[in-house]
């Protein structure tokens, strides 16, 4: 009898391990007439996506390429559902993701799918275009491949739910959240988006670090403030220089973002914050994902930043490749103010367009002895504890 209830138990317990595992994605190269750096971005950006959203794990690239080699089949090539089934019934995959790419103009459309590999049926199912260009399109495939793979019965944690009355600050032609705030990626984890207010979060795990200090979790901005996001709240764009919906908001003084923040989290009721250097620094180096790159993302800055070495002006935020944690720009672009307690001076982190390769190291920072200054390379991004 006994052996019985222990063979039992054992079956529950390998049902429930089975219950978890993790569907197996595949995705293959976009197809489409569109240069192959283009193509790249947008193979990176899905995958980004997927990897950070809980119970999918995807395939690696080169075991797809093997398997396809063998089979003497070109990837980059637009295929029928069937066909798609049957590659990735061949590679161990649950599911396909193919997608094209066709340029209009000076804007691209996409379409993507999900395949499920035993059906040959289309899962689910995305069409977007890009209404700034190149500009948009990083933008425009993340929004895309999070609403298909966002899961509906998940609810944001209790604290941030959003009020009636809350002021929704999305970036222009990006539409705004829905009544209900949107959070992907499940439980709160490391790389889950919450997007209460158009202002896409990253969550940082917390951690100990030596026997005393400890860092809490924390939502951090996935991108620098936009200058559409200041002006949704300010009601003006101080940037000097270049100015776009999606550039970061520059030339504001440590005390220009208190006010900022002050406004916003009197519209939305929650509490936003600008980083302290101890989380600025953390979340740069990737959290507890950490690779221990010299630069957020990479030991080759020009992979992960903008700097005096390959621009001569603020970028629009999001075009570089994103750190550990998939949050993008704190090395280069603008530098960005920290939490100041009003004793001595405020820091700025992360370098900027205008400065070298050694200021946007994840341990640099910079010292500017007034809160009222404001330079042309001074933005921020905000956290929300």
């Amino acid at each position: 009898m006994k052996k019985i209830i222990i063979i039992a138990v054992i079956a529950l317990f390998s049902l429930g391990a089975m219950a978890q595992e993790d569907r197996k994605v595949a995705i293959f190269d976009p197809a489409g007439s569109v240069d192959n750096s283009i193509r790249e971005i947008v193979r990176e950006e899905i995958s980004s996506i997927i990897v950070n959203t809980r119970g999918y794990t995807v395939l690696e690239r080169q075991l797809i390429n093997r398997v396809l080699e063998e089979h003497r089949f070109q990837q980059g090539g637009l295929v029928d559902d069937t066909q798609a089934s049957e590659l990735g019934r061949m590679i161990g995959a649950n599911f396909v993701v193919v997608t094209s790419i066709a340029q209009l103009g000076a804007n691209f459309y996409i379409s993507c799918k999900m395949i499920d590999v035993e059906t040959a049926r289309i899962e689910r199912q995305r069409t977007a275009q890009t209404q700034s260009g190149i500009n948009d399109l990083i933008v425009v495939v993340q929004r895309t491949v999070s609403e298909m793979f966002a899961v509906a019965e998940t609810s944001p944690p209790q604290q941030a739910q959003r009020p009636a009355t809350a002021v929704t600050i999305a970036p222009a032609n990006i539409p705004a959240p829905q009544a209900t705030s949107v959070y992907l990626g499940g439980p709160r984890q490391n790389g889950a988006l919450y997007n209460p207010d158009g202002i896409e979060l990253v969550y940082v795990e917390g951690t100990r670090i030596g026997m005393i200090n400890e860092i809490q979790g924390f939502y951090i901005g996935k991108y620098e403030v936009t200058q559409s996001q200041w002006q949704a709240i300010m009601g003006s764009n101080p940037s000097l220089g270049r100015k776009g919906d999606l550039l970061p908001v520059h030339s504001v003084s440590w005390d220009d973002v208190q006010e900022f923040i002050s406004k916003l989290n009197a519209a939305t009721g929650r509490n936003y914050r600008l980083p302290t250097p101890s989380e600025w620094e953390f979340a740069a180096r990737g959290g507890t994902m950490s690779r221990g790159y010299r630069y957020s993302g990479s030991n080759d800055i020009r992979e992960v930043a903008w700097t005096s070495g390959n621009c001569q002006g603020v970028k629009p935020v999001g075009t570089k490749r994103p750190n550990e944690l998939g949050i993008h720009d704190m090395s280069g672009n603008v530098w960005e103010w920290c939490h100041h307690s009003g004793i001595g001076a405020p820091r700025v982190r992360g370098g900027s367009y205008g400065g070298g390769r050694k200021w946007g190291r994840v341990t640099h920072q910079g010292i500017v002895s007034r809160a009222n200054i404001s330079y042309p390379y001074f933005g921020f991004r905000l956290v929300l504890q």
